[in-house]
């Protein structure tokens, strides 16, 4: 009888000892926080999701990661700013010229004339992505992962304020289009025939529904029907700008992870990659008609639209771009596409 309560008392401690030796395991984990703009619906965030379930679950018991959406952690202007210095760990960026005016170039007009050009042009040797890890790297001090394709970006016209040849460089518009504070944006919005207005994002719907502007630029067709659709009359396909989301670490953070960390994370977000260019190109169809079916109207330009889009933007807005990042790397880019 003792020689079995013995037993059972070896027996207890042993589990005891698993339990603590698990627990402490579990909790020496590394904590570390991803934050992203979009909201917890959205397909990025679903995205970001995957990844960081997959990290988590790859790595477990070394890191685990936790998704903050929707500026849960602040804007992503300050979140990045975080991040540089290392106070949050890793974010989904848009990269903006507040830190370093070469990123304009990630949503140059005329770059892109198609889904098949952004796509080329988000592949890790492309120039593309090859310009902007230098800059996050060089100017930032950030690792960057590569890009996701978030959308086209079109403009959302008040009711009553349709534009009768969008398209047309030679019209003046007479209508006031909100333009984000990017010198290539303002000059091609311009010399496209529109006046513009720079008041931040929180102000346009009110803005469009009190006639203080006309209308809103820098948003794909579902960011546009989710926060615009009760003030919208149209909506302007320009399908020439586009966004996109990039993957950025803070570098002393990321030399810190052990290679199958560094190699997990680094893996799962290839492998989203492609699915989110998918992902987006179907929201862009999906939302169009969302925009459709409430009744309102979408114009979209012809093949020979886009040409003279492009057209002027090579000729107004990239030599404002030149003087910051140089001619070569356009030059680049266009030779990149070009080839099969």
């Amino acid at each position: 009888m003792k020689r079995t309560i013995r037993q059972l008392i070896s027996i207890t401690s042993l589990f005891l000892l698993v339990f603590v030796f698990t627990s402490t395991a579990d909790a020496a984990a590394r904590q570390v926080r991803l934050s992203i703009f979009h909201s917890p619906d959205f397909f990025l965030t679903e995205a970001y999701a995957r990844i960081v379930d997959r990290v988590n679950k790859e790595c477990k018991g070394e890191i685990e990661i936790t998704l903050y959406p929707a500026n849960q952690l602040g804007s992503y202007e300050q979140v990045f700013q975080e991040v540089m210095r290392g106070t949050i760990e890793m974010c989904g960026n848009y990269p903006t010229s507040r830190f370093s005016k070469k990123f304009d170039i990630a949503s140059m007009p005329g770059l892109a004339r198609d889904a098949n050009d952004v796509k080329k042009l988000l592949l890790k040797d492309s120039p593309f992505t090859k310009y902007l890890k230098e800059i996050y790297e060089k100017d930032c001090g950030v690792v960057y992962l590569g890009s996701f394709f978030e959308a086209f970006m079109t403009t959302a016209m008040a009711k009553g304020k349709d534009v009768a040849d969008p398209f047309n460089p030679n019209t003046n518009k007479k209508r006031i289009i909100r333009v984000v504070p990017v010198p290539a944006w303002r000059e091609w919005f311009l010399a496209m025939g529109y006046q513009i207005a720079t008041i931040p994002f929180a102000e346009v719907f009110s803005s469009m529904q009190t006639g203080i502007i006309d209308g809103n630029s820098g948003s794909g067709p579902e960011a546009a029907y989710k926060t615009l659709k009760d003030v919208m009359g149209s909506l302007i396909e320009f399908n020439t700008p586009f966004v996109t989301n990039d993957f950025v670490i803070n570098k002393n953070v990321w030399e810190s992870f052990s290679p199958k960390v560094r190699n997990s994370i680094t893996k799962a977000f290839e492998d989203e990659q492609n699915k989110v260019f998918v992902q987006a190109v179907e929201s862009h169809k999906k939302y169009i008609k969302a925009i459709k079916d409430a009744g309102i109207k979408v114009v979209s330009p012809t093949p020979k639209d886009a040409e003279v889009m492009v057209k002027v933007a090579k000729e107004k807005a990239w030599p404002v771009a030149y003087k910051v990042m140089g001619k070569e790397i356009f030059i680049e880019i266009q030779n990149y596409l070009k080839k099969k």
